[in-house]
């Protein structure tokens, strides 16, 4: 998932804690900050239940929702390294490959950064500064009123949808490392009995307040085969078809997360956030009205989610020495001193007839650099080309392995506080 950088300002604090107080109780006291229930490394399913269970991103504070993003990071990146050791068979991070936690660990820290209480926003700045002063402020103001509007309904969006696939696929990964992660772990029978566990728990989210699932759930068989896909590359011994599978097994998660983003995201990227949220959110039937504003506005959203695609749209991912940011309206850009996009050796040539398929459906560039970009955020389709050009081409990237937090952070995340 990638987000805007979002930044509220002094007025949105304001009113952020008058909601707050209004709707879920006093602030803790100044000083003392949000607190969750400390956990423990490696990451278990436990751990997930823990990170995700809490709070009620309608209406609860900003520093809230940041301590839940930020844990949440800190799990996928923990979860990221156990579930590459498992398939590769090995701790030497030389012979891993990213997995779907390990792109999942930037998504959600570029969501986690893009909420915050201080008014300065460095990337629309950066977009606008080459135009004259007085156009350049201009357009900075527009775009912070545009990005804070109604009560922060697009981080508070944002916010939902990243909860709820944590809960789904970091339950999901952290089972499967806990099921086959031992030796002798993955014979026959094995998967049958992990998914059995996993439709359970899946079926049982049906049961949650709609503050937590508003969106209809994908079909599950999407998240199946992926996880699969992870199961078949325990027994493989070969490297290329080992990379194989892990693709496959990415991009199949991959599709099953952007169909149950599809409509927070575009909630997100629609004028109208917060009136689509408190649809969403609520489970208000829409009347004949909202559907009216709906139609009207549909024009103004559609310009609005191809100009933030253009221009706003980040995915934070590290590089030696520090971070960058993608620009999803941009190609995906080569990795090192290379003159163009460049899969790994073993991604370069598919054999894999399933791959094969799921490339034609979801690969929509036809080997050409420039159509690698999105144009427009809010459709499946475009997020799928750039992800799917972005996951194999990264897949042997070590730099994506880097712990998203310093030590420190990490000891405050998981002792279940906010970092200074």
């Amino acid at each position: 998932m990638v987000a805007p950088r979002l930044h509220i300002g002094a007025w949105g604090r304001r009113r952020d804690r008058e909601r707050v107080a209004r709707h879920a109780g006093d602030l803790p006291a100044s000083g003392r900050g949000p607190r969750a229930a400390p956990i423990t490394g490696p990451i278990t399913r436990a751990d997930v239940g823990k990170i995700a269970s809490s709070g009620f991103p309608l209406w609860e504070s900003i520093e809230t929702m940041q301590l839940r993003n930020r844990r949440i990071t800190f799990a996928y990146g923990d979860l990221s390294h156990q579930l590459a050791a498992v398939l590769a068979g090995s701790q030497d991070r030389a012979t891993w490959d990213a997995n779907w936690c390990t792109f999942a660990t930037w998504s959600s820290r570029t969501i986690g950064t893009c909420i915050d209480a201080e008014p300065e926003h460095g990337l629309i700045q950066h977009t606008v500064r080459t135009l004259p002063s007085w156009l350049r402020h201009g357009l900075s103001s527009l775009a912070e009123r545009l990005l804070r509007r109604g009560h922060g309904a697009i981080y508070r969006t944002l916010a939902v949808g990243n909860r709820l696939v944590f809960l789904e696929v970091a339950t999901a990964a952290s089972s499967f490392v806990a099921c086959f992660g031992g030796a002798d772990a993955s014979g026959p029978g094995d998967f049958e009995r992990y998914w059995a566990e996993m439709r359970r728990f899946l079926g049982g989210l049906r049961h949650l307040d709609p503050s937590w699932v508003a969106t209809p759930a994908p079909d599950p068989s999407i998240l199946e085969a992926g996880m699969r896909a992870y199961f078949d590359a325990l027994g493989e011994d070969d490297a290329k078809a080992k990379a194989e599978l892990v693709l496959l097994g990415n991009l199949l998660v991959g599709a099953y997360e952007q169909t149950r983003v599809d409509t927070y995201l575009r909630a997100t990227l629609s004028v109208d956030t917060e009136g689509q949220l408190d649809d969403l959110v609520r489970g208000r039937p829409r009347g004949p009205a909202a559907a009216v504003k709906e139609a009207l506005l549909a024009p103004a959203s559609a310009l609005y989610a191809r100009f933030s695609t253009r221009f706003f749209l980040v995915l934070e991912v590290p590089v030696p020495g520090g971070t960058v940011d993608l620009h999803v309206g941009r190609p995906v850009p080569p990795l090192g001193s290379d003159d163009r996009l460049r899969f790994p050796t073993v991604l370069q040539h598919i054999e894999s007839p399933e791959l094969q398929a799921v490339l034609t459906r979801y690969d929509l560039s036809e080997r050409r650099d420039a159509r690698t970009r999105a144009t427009d955020w809010a459709r499946f389709s475009d997020r799928m080309n750039y992800i799917t050009a972005l996951f194999r081409s990264r897949q042997r990237d070590p730099e994506l392995f880097t712990d998203p937090w310093t030590p420190a952070e990490a000891d405050c995340l998981a002792l279940g506080r906010l970092p200074p």
